[in-house]
């Protein structure tokens, strides 16, 4: 979950993070938005799931990791977003 500008769009995000990742990963979801002045005068929460697979083999912690920590910083540059929670 990642804290954006209420002005930053889901669809802007999705489109970011499919042109900032691997092609290992294969699904992305928005599965919570959460909204309370305790956030900051706007802002807002958005939450992803993102489901990484290869077909051939099973991946690696490292393998995982190596994308899944990239796009973070990626996300957190880009939209001057922060990672909730941190």
């Amino acid at each position: 979950a990642f804290v954006f500008d209420s002005s930053v769009q889901y669809e802007d995000i999705y489109k970011f993070i499919r042109e900032n990742c691997s092609e290992l990963l294969k699904e992305v979801s928005l599965f919570d938005i959460y909204e309370s002045d305790s956030l900051g005068t706007g802002k807002r929460s958005l939450a992803f799931n993102l489901v990484y697979f290869d077909n051939n083999k099973t991946l690696t912690d490292e393998e995982i990791d190596k994308d899944f920590f990239g796009l973070i910083k990626k996300i957190e540059n880009h939209f001057k977003a922060t990672l909730r929670g941190s």
